[in-house]
């Protein structure tokens, strides 16, 4: 009896290793008016995926969408339906496939380091300070268009920093020394 439970609880023990999405940046520091590369991976995922809905946040004041590439690990024959758009600080896109089953899937996605690209998205720097990518919103379909549950799938968010300085205007300096001009012409 005893070593039935070990090996059920050394079962369930290799179970628990959870998928996890990320969002990792080419750099961590930018300047103002560069390119930004932020792609989305996906890591140890247990079964194959068909499908994906995310929101992204960013921060409208720093950074400005300007493309999103999907990657070919959810391509086997035909064409996958893609889709995405900008509304505000949120980026929603999404790639289902409705041609291959999970199998076919499953092959296609397995690589040495069991990790994957979703997709790269470029953003254009355009005000200094700090900003961060946060996954807003989450949901993956296997290959057999079930859904994968959110308490399966570990979230990584990333932050980077555009550096810069802002041009502060000079001030006039008729009007820095009027009041001393003023005083000079009183006395005379």
């Amino acid at each position: 009896m005893k070593k039935f439970f070990a090996v059920l609880g050394l079962f369930f023990s290799l179970q628990t290793q959870a998928a996890l999405i990320s969002v990792e940046l080419d750099n961590t520091s930018y300047q103002k008016g560069d390119t930004i590369s932020a792609s989305i991976w996906m890591s140890d995922l247990n079964t194959a995926l068909a499908g994906f809905n995310i929101d992204l946040w960013f921060k409208s004041t720093a950074l400005t969408f300007d493309s999103i590439t999907f990657g070919n690990y959810l391509t086997v024959f035909a064409d996958t339906d893609k889709y995405s758009a900008v509304s505000g600080n949120l980026l929603n896109f999404s790639e289902l496939n409705f041609d291959a089953l999970d199998f076919e899937l499953a092959e296609l996605q397995a690589t040495p380091d069991n990790r994957f690209q979703l997709a790269t998205i470029t953003f254009i720097a355009k005000k200094a300070g700090a900003f961060a990518l946060n996954f807003n919103k989450v949901e993956l379909s296997d290959g057999w268009g079930f859904e994968i549950p959110a308490d399966e799938v570990q979230i990584g968010n990333t932050s980077g920093v555009i550096e810069g300085v802002e041009e502060v205007p000079a001030p006039a300096t008729l009007l820095l020394l009027a009041p001393a001009l003023l005083w000079l012409a009183r006395r005379r």
